[in-house]
């Protein structure tokens, strides 16, 4: 396909010359092939004698084998490459002018970075091509591109190893850092003070999931994390598939105004004093800095992309996801599905330090009877949460005569650094807010706040 693009006719970026400094830097010294080999691929360079030479002293590397010209030559005319590098004069003159070892790191970085931005250009003509040729929509397309922006990202990241010394210096100073920050909560609070102590709070780093049975209070937990967070200036991105951005506000809205949430569903029970006090308290609330996203269908890759455009624009510090099985992903079945979706969730508190909070479906009890305690059994059966999980959260709400008993329980399942255990909790009516249960009932519900 014809087009009037000037950036066509351009060369892609590339430095022949770090190339070439590299390989004769590998050649005069074969100790420096597996610090290279942790930076760079084959297919990054550029030049395809550049290419074949350096896959073939790699594959010498990890036999063991002396690497010169001579033994480098002997091997690639083994392979018949040999005169398409150029010979053994080419061999050679890779010799000249090698580099010493301190610039190698360097030459690697700029071979690594022209292997990226050749890899923009690909997948920017791709998708250019895709939006002339009109045989896939603009949604299609548009996917394409970020997974394969996504996929340029992960190769992209390295994994090197780090000496312990590294490691430890890192972690004292996190230590002392958590020590010296004002109030006892190392994260970002849930709004459930006993859950609070148990976890020390949502850590940057960690993905949580809460799983319940359905009309359980997944949701209204979900919410009241965020909602706690939000109040205190915690920038938080909630994305809500079951309910609208309306029906979300009016889940915060009791709480907040102390009205109970059926004055705000039905609001000619609202006395004139009790409106006049919900307007004052939504003007507040308008100002917390919270996003909604609440589309009809949202893939696991958009939910990602998405997340990392408000990281960077608007510094969110958490991420709210209301339901895992909601979430569009490739798969053969749900339970592939959820996996997929949970494990894109899982890499950005890797990636972005930033904790998400997954809201699960979990599988009905095989017995049929839901007042049985939840365990992560039931959430394994719907794609693999619980390995991705730093904490579990299972919500307990048990039923007579199908009425709610009050005895529910938030079950800290899994905790990959610190203790599981039970807190008793009971989902108040009025203010759809789990609030701490003690045995003379609901604790005061403004220490909570």
């Amino acid at each position: 396909m014809a087009r009037n693009d000037r950036s066509l006719d351009r060369g892609l970026p590339a430095s022949d010359a770090a190339e070439r400094s590299i390989l004769g830097g590998i050649l005069s010294n074969n100790k420096t092939v597996h610090e290279v080999a942790t930076m760079l691929r084959p297919d990054y360079f550029t030049c395809d004698a550049h290419r074949r030479i350096y896959t073939v002293v790699r594959d010498m590397a990890d036999r063991g084998q002396p690497m010169d010209p001579i033994t480098v030559s002997d091997e690639l005319e083994r392979r018949q490459w040999l005169k398409t590098v150029g010979g053994l004069a080419y061999i050679l003159d890779l010799m000249d002018g090698v580099c010493e070892r301190p610039s190698l790191a360097h030459y690697c970085e700029i071979v690594r970075e022209k292997a990226m931005l050749r890899g923009l250009i690909h997948i920017a003509e791709n998708a250019i091509s895709g939006a002339y040729e009109q045989s896939i929509n603009a949604d299609q397309v548009i996917s394409q591109t970020e997974d394969a922006l996504l996929r340029l990202r992960g190769i992209e990241e390295r994994t090197v190893a780090v000496p312990i010394w590294d490691a430890m210096n890192e972690t004292i100073l996190e230590i002392k850092s958590i020590r010296e920050r004002d109030g006892d909560l190392v994260g970002l609070p849930t709004g459930v003070r006993g859950v609070d102590e148990i976890t020390t709070g949502i850590r940057e780093d960690e993905y949580w999931v809460i799983g319940a049975l359905p009309s359980r209070g997944k949701t209204v937990l979900g919410v009241q994390i965020t909602a706690t967070n939000a109040s205190r200036g915690v920038p938080v991105l909630f994305f809500s598939h079951e309910m609208t951005r309306r029906q979300l506000c009016r889940r915060i809205l009791p709480w907040e105004a102390k009205i109970p949430a059926y004055k705000i569903r039905s609001p000619k029970e609202l006395s004139p004093d009790e409106y006049a006090k919900l307007e004052r308290v939504a003007a507040e609330v308008a100002k917390w800095p919270m996003w909604i996203v609440d589309p009809d269908e949202l893939t696991a890759q958009d939910l990602c992309a998405i997340s990392r455009l408000y990281i960077r624009q608007h510094g969110v510090k958490l991420i709210v996801v209301d339901y895992l099985q909601l979430l569009q992903a490739p798969g053969h079945d749900l339970k592939d599905r959820v996996s997929y979706a949970s494990n894109v969730l899982r890499a950005i508190p890797k990636r972005e330090h930033v904790p998400v909070v997954a809201l699960s479906q979990m599988a009905r009890p095989k017995d049929g009877n839901e007042n049985s305690r939840p365990s992560m059994i039931q959430l394994r059966e719907t794609g693999y949460i619980e390995a991705h999980a730093h904490v579990i959260l299972l919500l307990f709400r048990p039923k007579q005569d199908s009425n709610w008993t009050g005895e529910d329980e938030i079950i800290i399942a899994k905790q990959r650094e610190g203790m599981v255990g039970v807190e008793s909790v009971v989902l108040h009516r009025d203010y759809v807010r789990f609030m701490e249960r003690t045995k003379n009932g609901i604790q005061n519900e403004h220490s909570l706040r």
